[in-house]
């Protein structure tokens, strides 16, 4: 018990130690949690196999007995965007201004998570995971942009945005068959924006914000990293509908999230920016103990989220065009406003497949393939250059490797095609371009 206890701190800590650097594959989402279900392509709500399930499905936690999971995932986003050389653009082309690509910096990321499960009594359980959640990070140097301008003009430009959470949950057996789940979400938020203040000016019809006491950039960009808390909640449902064939469903809440003081003049109603809800529902067919094959569909609120889900469109026709020709604008479409711009994402719906086949007694292979709906119009690429969540697709392959009765290591590994979208702003063309790559492991013991 004493050796136990020394390898939960042991785990503990080492998640805690590492930079938590969360980005995402469906919008701001990951597109799974926890090794085995990203092997799946995040499909896998109605097969629990870890206590990561908690992140999913908190129903199924019950499942899975008493068991402690802690990994971590290497994320490689490779993102850029093209503009046309334009004198009038918004945006900023590549140094021989000829319209070639400029590619962010910060290839590399590193997520890590930890979950652990206690079996209360035969047909309850308590359990707590730690991960991150989703996240976006974009960084052009202003040294790749037309006279070293940065893309908006204001030196070099992006968004750093990551999400921990912590979920705490209870699940419990309704008969032999079925369970159900809750749970409370405790988030935490950075963010740390760069590169805008060309959006700022020291007059009121210079200024693109909401007006404030005085002018100038102030809580617009530039102000380093800031945090923002939340608390939500989650719950979900679990059962055999006949013999080999199981159906989930699960609920977590929208986070409502402490504003961004220091983006209060970029973000909607000034900082706000809080986590969409989310619900997933899912079947497991397992035709044989050593075959298992899933079916998932998630949907995401993007558009119940100002700072996501406002239009550009507002801010171009009430703020922008009037102040930039010096006529007097609407206040609320500014940015920082309650009309202010977002990045104007359409809600999300993602079908997930996954396949998992059990060849011996320490071996078993899972493959996946998941598609979501395009998030971002042709008409919204103008801020999407910083957050160009453009990926739809997702194919994913892994293993455990049993290593005995009570130990296993997990690996994934995710490749997302390259997806484009383009859109044409104030006559100048910007095209947003993406693909992902990620590598897996992670250690999990029974106890």
């Amino acid at each position: 018990m004493k050796h136990k206890k020394q390898l939960m701190a042991i785990a503990v800590a080492s998640v805690l130690s590492l930079p938590i650097l969360a980005q995402a594959t469906n919008g701001m989402f990951a597109h799974g949690y926890g090794t085995k279900n990203r092997a799946l392509a995040g499909s896998g709500i109605a097969l629990p196999q870890d206590a990561m399930i908690n992140a999913t499905n908190p129903a199924g936690l019950v499942w899975v007995g008493n068991r402690m999971d802690i990994g971590a995932e290497l994320f490689s986003p490779r993102r850029e965007y093209k503009a046309s050389p334009s004198a009038t653009g918004l945006v900023n082309t590549n140094d021989d201004l000829d319209g070639g690509a400029v590619e962010s910096e910060n290839e590399y990321f590193l997520i890590p998570h930890f979950a652990m499960n206690w079996m209360v009594t035969d047909g309850s359980s308590i359990g707590f995971a730690l991960y991150g959640n989703g996240g976006m990070n974009t960084e052009y140097d202003n040294d790749d942009t037309g006279f070293g301008a940065g893309v908006y003009g204001g030196d070099t430009a992006g968004i750093d945005y990551n999400q921990l959470f912590l979920d705490f949950s209870y699940s419990a057996k309704i008969g032999s068959s079925s369970s159900w789940g809750a749970g409370a979400i405790v988030a935490v938020q950075s963010i740390n924006i760069k590169g805008l203040s060309q959006f700022a000016g020291t007059t009121e019809t210079a200024d693109f914000t909401q007006p404030p006491p005085d002018f100038g950039v102030n809580d617009l960009t530039n102000n380093g990293t800031d945090l923002s808390f939340g608390v939500g909640f989650k719950i979900g449902f679990h059962t055999e509908i006949v013999s080999g064939v199981s159906f989930a469903l699960s609920y977590r809440s929208k986070i409502h999230m402490t504003d961004f003081d220091d983006y209060s003049d970029m973000l909607p109603n000034s900082g706000e920016l809080d986590i969409p809800a989310t619900a997933t529902v899912g079947l497991a067919f397992q035709p044989s103990r050593d075959v298992a094959l899933t079916f998932d569909v998630q949907h995401i609120w993007y558009d119940d989220v100002d700072a996501i889900g406002n239009e550009v469109q507002d801010f171009f026709n009430g703020c922008f065009g009037p102040r930039s020709i010096g006529l007097p604008s609407v206040p609320e479409t500014c940015l920082g406003g309650s009309d202010g711009a977002g990045f104007g994402w359409d809600n999300m719906t993602i079908y997930k497949f996954g396949a998992q086949w059990r060849m011996n007694s320490e071996w078993t292979w899972r493959l996946g393939y998941s598609h979501g709906s395009q998030l971002i119009d042709d008409d919204q690429v103008a801020l999407n250059v910083l957050a160009p969540a453009t990926i739809e697709d997702h194919i994913t392959f892994g293993f455990t490797k049993q290593m005995s009765k009570t130990t296993e290591i997990n690996f994934a590994a995710m490749y997302a095609p390259s997806e484009n979208v383009s859109g044409v702003v104030f006559g100048q063309e910007i095209e947003l371009e993406m693909r992902q790559y990620s590598l897996e492991a992670s250690w999990g013991m029974k106890f």
